[in-house]
């Protein structure tokens, strides 16, 4: 999980952003989902502070979102406060297999 700083000004009452409670469809460790396209959501944590933009990426494996290559989908950065059922558009997914994602917010 990343957060990417939005702006060069210095607010000092301003809180850094958390990102925290990642879930798909629901759950934080689902296993065995009937969907292609598994909704994600996260919560937003820091006061007076809102979400305008977020990046999801999915990937095979754990050391593939580490290093920023992500082999099954990057939504890229969307314009948008949805914290909600973010839905998966990326590669088709495989039955029986393990992925990771993240997301990255400003």
């Amino acid at each position: 999980m990343r957060k990417r700083a939005g702006s060069a000004r210095f607010f000092p009452f301003q809180e850094y952003m958390k990102i925290y409670d990642l879930t798909t469809e629901g759950e934080k460790e689902p296993l065995g989902l009937d969907r292609k396209d598994p909704a994600f959501s996260w919560k937003i944590g820091g006061e007076n502070l809102f979400q305008t933009w977020y990046r999801v990426r999915v990937a095979s494996s754990r050391e593939a979102l580490e290093v920023g290559r992500p082999d099954m989908w990057d939504s890229g950065i969307v314009r948008s406060g949805r914290t909600l059922a973010v839905r998966y558009g990326g590669k088709p997914l495989r039955e029986r297999t393990v992925y990771f994602w993240t997301v990255e917010t400003d």
